[in-house]
């Protein structure tokens, strides 16, 4: 009986050790499943955007940046170890593994506590410690919702983290073991405080030598405040909304995209540094002939002002218009002596009127253009036919409503949905490109996480000018007096909310828009940023010749022209310019000043 009692105990005992082995064997099992699970569902990074020459200009989103460790400063790596957890590398299951296990799951009810308590056993066993503590670095929290030391190192510090100095480091290492009362935003004493023991603690671990421990003590923190990590945010943000509209935002934000744009970092920063060293707000956008955008600024502080007033449609758009109005003429084989009238008088309700009340009377095209005549300008427009118009307008990317009704749009001022400065900018590109317009680029191509190619930049252009055309308007924007050889219009707004200065060079197209502003500042941007980015040399320098620009065969230039009749001009005629003709179309009679005795 008693022998029976015994087995009937001996198999109890078995049967609860096989339940206890098997639910600690589910345990373990299900532990596993929950690191398998967070590794699979772990997001990809946001897309990183990187310049024409491969420059890193900015990673979007806020997925955590994954950085091999070899690539992580080894001084940032014992930092965390001899302050988080000393004896890492000779006991795995130690406080950075337990952090590690946290991270992968938060504990909730009592099985999944059980869970968790087994996750640092299943770290250990699936990884080597060096593969925990590229896990740990990647996934820690730093405070200020940032996760990972890419992130980090970017925020506080504008850097990779592989140009991490060792102060930096160190304060890093403090903010992994401490990130919500840590802040050195708002406590930098106690931060400094802590960083300055992460110090001490690598050199009683025997890791760092008191001379660069007091060095690095000595080192104030240095964070950058309010600081957005990356650089050209407004030229960011564009790409992010073309590569939204085309994707969706959760691949651009966390689909492991590399994105190669036509951004040009020398020139971006070129032009950021103008506004920087100015009080009002501005936009420039720079565009290569094939309609790159070489940069774009959107404002002058990003993280004061997110707006970007590079892309952001305005309504009146001062005389930016108005050398497209000539260009349909000539393209209508007006040449640019013909005459319009520049004459005061109301259009179907709406009224040109000249500043100071001053009226030439028939004028050249290129006179009225040089001088920016709203009248002449309204009565070209007339002429021509406002339908006409925009539909020239449309050839060139400018969506302008069929029921702008009115000569308005001769002064700029439009009634539909607005304009940017970056579609009037490139608006201007056939002047620059024999004629042909390319819609403006901002993104080369684009490659998902498994390196295949989802986006590559539109090449297709269309021909909306000759290039003789072409050639005729810049010849009619030279006339003006520029330190470089250039074709400009300057137009400030007719309503005085805004000032544009629209020109360019043979290699390089630049448009100004500057909301509120002193007299003539955004010609003056244009003339600083033009004349800083060629002694760069980030440009070459155009032959001086005719502005630079190339001559076509068939055209002649330097003739002398009588602005009131648009006959031959000599040193008797009051007012003359020289103009440019398609061989055999320019006027062979001398105007009535110049035949006077």
């Amino acid at each position: 009986m008693r022998g029976s009692k015994n087995r009937y105990w001996i198999l109890g005992v078995v049967i609860l050790v096989l339940i206890v082995l098997g639910a600690g064997g589910i345990l373990f099992f299900q532990a596993g499943q929950v690191l398998a699970q967070f590794e699979k569902d772990r997001p990809l990074p946001g897309a990183v955007l990187k310049d024409k020459n491969g420059a890193e200009i900015k990673r979007l989103g806020t997925g955590s940046v994954f950085v091999p460790l070899e690539k992580i400063p080894k001084e940032l790596q014992t930092a965390v170890v001899d302050y988080q957890d000393e004896n890492f590398h000779r006991k795995k299951k130690g406080p950075i593994t337990r952090r590690l296990a946290r991270i992968v799951q938060t504990p909730a009810g009592f099985w999944s506590r059980l869970k968790a308590k087994a996750l640092p056993t299943v770290l250990a066993r699936r990884y080597s410690k060096e593969d925990i503590l590229e896990m740990y670095l990647n996934e820690a929290s730093f405070g200020e919702g940032i996760r990972g030391v890419e992130a980090a190192s970017q925020t506080y510090f504008a850097k990779p983290v592989q140009d991490l100095a060792l102060a930096e480091s160190a304060l890093l290492a403090a903010l992994a073991e401490n990130p919500a009362e840590l802040s050195p935003y708002s406590r930098p004493q106690e931060a400094l405080k802590m960083r300055n023991e992460v110090l001490g603690a690598m050199h009683r671990r025997g890791h760092l030598e008191k001379s660069k421990q007091a060095e690095a003590v000595d080192t104030d923190l240095n964070v950058k405040k309010n600081h957005t990590p990356g650089k050209a945010h407004h030229f960011s943000d564009h790409v992010s909304h073309i590569l939204s509209s085309q994707f969706g935002e959760e691949k651009v934000m966390e689909g492991g995209l590399e994105v190669e744009t036509t951004l040009d970092l020398k020139v971006q920063e070129a032009a950021e540094a103008i506004f920087q060293n100015r009080d009002s707000q501005g936009a420039l956008v720079a565009l290569n002939p094939q309609g790159e955008v070489l940069a774009l600024v959107g404002g002058r502080n990003y993280a004061e002002d997110k707006q970007n007033l590079a892309t952001n449609e305005q309504k009146d758009v001062g005389f930016t218009l108005r050398p497209l109005i000539y260009a349909l003429g000539l393209k209508k084989d007006w040449p640019m002596n013909k005459l319009v009238e520049d004459v005061k008088r109301e259009f179907n309700g709406f009224a040109a009127e000249n500043k100071e009340g001053r009226y030439w009377g028939p004028v050249t095209m290129k006179h009225a253009l040089t001088l920016n005549l709203n009248a002449a300008a309204a009565h070209t427009l007339d002429r021509l036919g406002l339908d006409q118009f925009i539909n020239f307008a449309k050839e060139l990317g400018l969506e302008l409503d069929k029921g702008e009704d009115t000569l308005a749009l001769s002064s700029g001022v439009i009634k539909s949905k607005g304009l940017s400065l970056l579609e009037l900018t490139a608006a201007y590109l056939p002047f620059l490109n024999e004629g042909r317009y390319m819609a403006p680029q901002a993104v080369i191509k684009a490659v998902d996480d498994q390196g295949r190619e989802i986006f590559t930049k539109d090449t297709a252009g269309r021909e909306v000018l000759t290039k003789e055309q072409a050639f005729l308007l810049t010849y009619m924007l030279t006339e003006k007096e520029e330190e470089i050889p250039a074709a400009v219009n300057n137009s400030p707004s007719e309503a005085n909310s805004g000032q544009w200065c629209l020109g360019y060079t043979p290699r390089l197209l630049v448009g100004v828009f500057v909301p509120e502003g002193e007299a003539d500042e955004a010609q003056e941007i244009w003339r600083e940023f033009m004349t800083s980015t060629l002694i760069t040399n980030t440009l070459n320098e155009a032959d001086e010749e005719e502005g630079g620009f190339d001559v076509p065969e068939n055209v002649e230039t330097g003739i002398l022209i009588d602005v009131f009749t648009g006959l031959l001009a000599n040193s008797r005629c009051p007012q003359v310019e020289r103009s440019a003709f398609i061989k055999g179309t320019a006027p062979t009679e001398l105007g009535v000043s110049a035949r006077r005795a």
